[in-house]
């Protein structure tokens, strides 16, 4: 019996020409999730036409069954060709509403006015903020008749003196297609994000831009911090309300300062320690019994209890609330749970709860929603993640597709007579990888890219370039860097292309070596330096610990360790 084809749903409405053969493939394997509400994980390397791939037949079976299309990106950058992309869509398959939405912080006009709260943040006036009570009616149709970045939204608020930011919610009440970061979806933020904007996951298709970036930032989300800064500002939240209460917290600020004393011994070089349960309930235990007299009890129970007791007459909303706060860290503290107890000294004395299993924290979304895709060049192997994210074996299909460009149009060229190891770290290694560059750099016409596997090693070797007297002109990607001066390592390139070229320093897992694109050849040939392998910290150990237990001991190695590791070359790779 012949086996019957695939139809691709929207393919009339396909916003290209023609669609190339792996692009054609994915649109299918798409399409039958759809209709049978499962989720595809798409191992989809970079030219194959991801995004257009993906968001034709999504677009089209959501807005005809009336469902809504979210498309979440790791980064802002990611939102512009998607956007661009539902542009050219909407063009051929009619009235298609989109809004493209970014942190609130980000849209506000006053966010980079002044450090602190933004206005309407304010604790003592509910919506202090002058543009949250200006009519937004004539921005909000604007935004609904047409497909705008979301730079536009702000540009359109801003003439109208309205808050940006409200505008795009109000807009993504009615959109068929909403572009967003993962945090929407993936954190706490959902639980305001939802109700606000009337979103029902059943009632929803998701499309994981970069997925491979999901289980790290669902960690980083879902961290739990109890630092010295919040217990000081729970204090003073129940100076009015309950003035006991406020001594233990201050002395429970004390108990965290002793830590660092108890744990110092066994940090790493990040100035990390793990530590037990007992490390931190212990001198509670000890603190509660020496600050009450007579027959009394009063325990850590009790103590959590006051907190939650207190938390619902400060009036605030669970995240402002540092009271509210303290209590929910410290439940999660005795439950227990799939988390790494830490503590650091970054940013002051804190204890953490970092979350070793992912997929307890977004399995209920992933079980809720009509499909999923998550889509990258380096989601390999697919199992590991669909293991990672909690996704059900029966509604997951795994697929990888081929590269669209011919094997004969790569040259790969190794060497072994330099290395990354950390012992082998040393300024004649350094200056040997910069001979290799510069060598490589006189052999390739146009711009080079080299992807080191960390920022002290790219500086190491940027010092050692510099003794080369190369002709080509050495930019270099330093941590933190904002957008306007990436762009301007991107013009760079542009002036250098005709010329002698230039030769890029950027880091392997940074924002210049996943998720960008370098058209029209703009880059001539690409460098790998080494693997990059985290380093041992008590983080990574208690990580390929969790692994080894719940994965076995080869899969969950390579599940923490070696996998992501060699994701971040792909990722490079593919630029």
């Amino acid at each position: 019996m012949a086996k019957k084809k695939t139809r691709i749903i929207g393919a009339r409405y396909f916003p290209f020409e023609k669609a190339r053969p792996g692009q054609k493939q994915l649109m299918k394997d798409l399409s039958a999730a759809l209709r049978a509400g499962k989720h595809l994980i798409a191992h989809a390397p970079p030219g194959i036409g991801k995004t257009a791939g993906a968001l034709t037949p999504a677009a089209v079976w959501c807005r005809a069954r009336g469902y809504r299309l979210l498309f979440l990106t790791s980064k802002h950058s990611q939102h512009y060709i998607a956007v661009e992309t539902l542009k050219m869509l909407a063009k051929r398959a009619g009235d298609l509403t989109v809004v493209d939405i970014i942190s609130r912080e980000k849209m506000c006009p006053y966010s980079d006015r002044g450090a602190g709260k933004l206005p309407c943040q304010d604790e003592t006036e509910a919506y202090s903020c002058p543009n949250l009570k200006c009519d937004n009616g004539e921005p909000l149709r604007f935004v609904l008749n047409n497909i705008v970045h979301v730079e536009e939204i702000m540009e359109m608020s801003d003439k109208w003196g309205v808050c940006p930011h409200r505008t795009a919610l109000d807009a993504a009440t009615e959109a068929d297609v909403i572009v967003c970061d993962y945090n929407y979806v993936f954190s706490s933020v959902s639980d305001v994000i939802f109700p606000r904007i009337n979103l029902d996951l059943k009632k929803v298709v998701l499309i994981v831009d970069e997925a491979h970036n999901l289980p790290d930032r669902i960690r980083e989300n879902e961290t739990l911090r109890l630092s010295e800064k919040l217990v000081s500002e729970a204090s003073r939240e129940c100076t009015r309300i309950d003035e006991q209460l406020s001594y233990y917290l201050k002395d429970l600020g004390q108990v965290l300062d002793g830590l660092d004393r108890e744990l110092r011994d066994g940090m790493d070089e990040e100035g990390e320690a793990e530590m037990s349960k007992e490390a931190l309930t212990g001198p509670l235990d000890e603190l509660f019994a020496t600050t009450l007299a007579g027959d009394q009890t009063y325990d850590i129970w009790r103590f959590m209890d006051d907190l939650e007791n207190a938390s619902r007459k400060t009036g605030l909303g669970t995240r402002r609330d540092s009271v509210a706060r303290v209590g929910m860290f410290l439940r999660a503290w005795m439950d227990g749970g799939d988390y790494l107890r830490l503590y650091n000294r970054r940013g002051g004395a804190a204890v953490e709860l970092y979350p070793t299993a992912p997929g307890n924290h977004c399995r209920s979304v992933f079980k809720e929603v009509r499909s999923a895709l998550l889509m990258s060049g380096t989601l390999y192997p697919g199992t590991m993640y669909r293991d990672l994210l909690g996704l059900e074996d029966t509604r997951t299909v795994i697929r990888h597709y081929r590269s669209p460009f011919p094997p004969e149009n790569r040259l790969l060229i190794a060497t072994e007579t330099v290395t990354t190891l950390f012992r082998e770290r040393t300024e004649k290694m350094f200056q040997a990888v910069a001979n290799q560059l510069h060598r490589l750099s006189l052999n390739t016409p146009g711009n080079l890219a080299v992807f080191f596997p960390s920022y002290e090693f790219l500086q190491r070797v940027r010092e050692s370039l510099d003794r080369c007297y190369t002709k080509k002109a050495v930019l270099a990607e330093r941590r933190g860097m904002n957008k306007t001066e990436k762009r301007g390592i991107f013009d760079e390139l542009r002036t250098k292309q005709e010329g002698d070229g230039a030769i890029m320093l950027a880091v392997q897992g940074g924002s210049l070596s996943e998720g960008v694109d370098y058209s029209e050849n703009l880059l001539a040939g690409i460098c790998i330096v080494g693997l990059p392998l985290s380093p041992p910290t008590i983080r990574i150990k208690g990580l390929i610990r969790y692994g080894m237990k719940k994965f076995g001991r080869s899969k969950g190695y390579h599940y923490s360790y070696i996998y992501p590791a060699v994701n971040k070359v792909i990722q490079a790779s593919g630029r």
